[in-house]
């Protein structure tokens, strides 16, 4: 049986100050950032749409936009999908990738690799605090909100204020 390590709290941050590595359940694929900086601040968000919630099985995708240049997959057996969903909120077509063997959702990788990636968080030992909540008229009346008010936006209109072009 593996070793449980789903605490986060037994991964400090300090510890992951120039990047991070995580795998899908199966550990078929694994992702690492390369990323200075990832938890000096809030980094990454929530989104509350019904496609995302889809996506994840949950209240919510938790994800962080990165440079595809900071992120690499190892995905020996080939298991790495992508499905483009066609059916969004925001009406953008947008990638949503996954392991086909255990179904873990990985984020969203576009056909363009010097673009932004979209990484899941669920996939890393320890996530940082979201920056911002994409959604959030969509999010769930039990479910409170995670950041401060002027950082929770209704539908998608706060992702150009927080992931710029380089």
């Amino acid at each position: 049986m593996p070793a449980f390590e789903g605490d986060p709290k037994s991964y400090p941050t300090s510890s992951l100050e120039n990047g991070i590595s995580g795998t899908c359940l199966c550990r078929s694929i694994t992702i690492n950032i390369t990323q200075n900086g990832l938890f000096d601040n809030p980094n990454g968000h929530l989104c509350h749409c019904l496609n995302c919630r889809k996506a994840t099985g949950s209240t919510a995708l938790a994800n962080i936009i990165v440079a595809a240049q900071n992120v690499s997959v190892k995905d020996p057996h080939g298991y790495f999908k992508t499905y483009w969903d066609g059916e969004t909120g925001s009406g953008d077509l947008l990638p949503r990738s996954f392991c086909s063997n255990c179904g873990s959702t990985l984020g969203g990788w576009p056909s363009d690799p010097k673009g932004k990636i979209s990484v899941a968080l669920g996939v890393f030992p320890r996530m940082p605090t979201p920056e911002f909540e994409l959604f959030s008229a969509h999010r769930q009346e039990w479910l409170g909100p995670v950041v401060p008010r002027e950082r929770q936006y209704e539908f998608r209109e706060g992702l150009e204020k927080h992931v710029k072009d380089d």
